[in-house]
């Protein structure tokens, strides 16, 4: 399936692209596994991480927690989560105005101030969801949370391998392909024809790239108006996704995998039809042969005997239980403008790997693999110090606002 037409644009693109696998360090830091984690209190979750710094939004309970990362997508990396002990925060809509703003407001005043001061060239935001999967692969905490990490390219460079499309497996090529972001991106304009997102909020064209949206937002947009973008986005995805998910499922479980069984190929097709139809000013000729093919090909899961590394048939192939993906805010010295990339989780067995070091850079992490050097520790210290100074400079700024 992966060699058929549903993949083959996206793979001719991949094929061009500088694909390489990169071992970042391992640290020893306080961490929660996965199952207790998502049945933690929030202060309990709080306390067990140890966090470096914490954000206390005014006037409300809601509070923001910066933790550092055991195992950092690249050298320098923290993560910020946010809830209260009476709510639970796992989706981007979760957050009301308030929180957002704040939410999104720490983590692009980190990004643009470590950006300025700490030698470095580029710095990412990511925040992914799926609050409705925990398959092999996907996000395992789920609570909702962000990734502030440095793209140091040059050291990148050096402790990356190249790989080549022909010798990769079937996994790993998944890694770097997601034919719904077409889906999406298509969408996306009609969401904009039809005056829900506002068009004078875009300074580029909007990309349609290699299994995700590139957009491109001016860097010094208010935090509100960037949190209000990215939640309508964000809810309109979602609604999008679960009514094409109803077409293929009604959403009973199987036992053995977890995953949803298929409606039949008859009813399958009628109800596509129907909605293609209904929909036939928003998407393109490929789009919809590819959603027809789609809802043709469906067959039930069977388990993956060695997780996402025994994908090798259509019923290995797991298509993402509800909604996931991520968000990808890219800061570059000396560029005016934010790239921000909406990456899906539909068919993809990865998501922020598609962009990790940037569009023409997509990279697969070894997550665990190598100890770090007293150089990274000493990188690491350095980078969240600056990050706690960071923080406070945030929180007093933030309370200043209200007083």
């Amino acid at each position: 399936m992966i060699e058929s037409g549903l993949f083959r644009r996206q793979i001719e693109q991949a094929k061009k692209l500088n694909l390489k696998k990169f071992k970042p360090p391992k640290f020893s830091q306080p961490q929660v596994d996965k199952d207790n984690a998502n049945k933690l209190s929030w202060q309990e979750y709080k306390e067990k991480m140890r966090p470096l710094a914490v954000v206390n939004i005014p006037n409300i309970k809601t509070e923001l927690v910066v933790t550092p990362k055991n195992v950092p997508w690249t050298f320098r990396d923290v993560n910020i989560y946010i809830g209260d002990d009476d709510k639970d925060v796992f989706e981007i809509s979760d957050l009301d105005d308030k929180e957002g703003d704040v939410f999104m407001g720490l983590n692009t005043y980190l990004a643009k101030r470590v950006l300025d001061d700490q030698n470095i060239s580029e710095i990412h935001v990511s925040i992914g969801f799926n609050p409705d999967d925990f398959s092999p692969g996907h996000h395992s905490i789920k609570r909702l949370h962000s990734h502030v990490y440095t793209v140091d390219h040059d050291e990148i460079e050096k402790k990356s391998e190249k790989l080549y499309w022909e010798s990769m497996s079937k996994y790993e090529k998944l890694t770097f392909i997601e034919p719904m972001s077409q889906v999406y991106y298509e969408y996306l304009n009609n969401l904009i024809k039809k005056g829900v997102i506002k068009r004078e909020l875009f300074k580029k064209e909007i990309e349609n790239n290699t299994g995700f949206i590139s957009m491109y937002l001016d860097k010094n947009i208010d935090s509100s108006e960037l949190f209000d973008f990215i939640k309508i986005l964000y809810v309109e995805f979602q609604k999008e996704h679960d009514f094409i998910e109803k077409i293929f499922t009604n959403k009973e479980i199987t036992a053995d995998t977890g995953r949803y069984i298929p409606r039949s190929d008859d009813e399958r097709q009628f109800l596509m039809q129907e909605y293609l139809n209904k929909n036939k000013d928003v998407f393109s000729p490929e789009t919809k042969r590819m959603f027809l093919r789609l809802a043709h090909n469906l067959t039930p899961a069977v388990p993956q005997e060695n997780g996402i590394f025994s994908i090798n048939s259509n019923e290995t192939l797991w298509i993402s239980k509800g909604f996931a993906g991520a968000f990808t805010f890219s800061f570059v010295e000396g560029n005016d403008l934010i790239r921000v990339d909406f990456l899906p989780r539909v068919l993809s067995t990865n998501t922020v790997e598609k962009t990790i070091f940037g569009k023409e850079k997509p990279t697969k992490i070894e997550r665990g693999v190598n100890d770090a050097s007293l150089n990274d520790r000493l990188l690491m210290d350095r980078y969240h110090q600056r990050i706690i100074e960071l923080t406070n400079e945030f929180q007093r700024a933030l309370n200043s606002s209200v007083t």
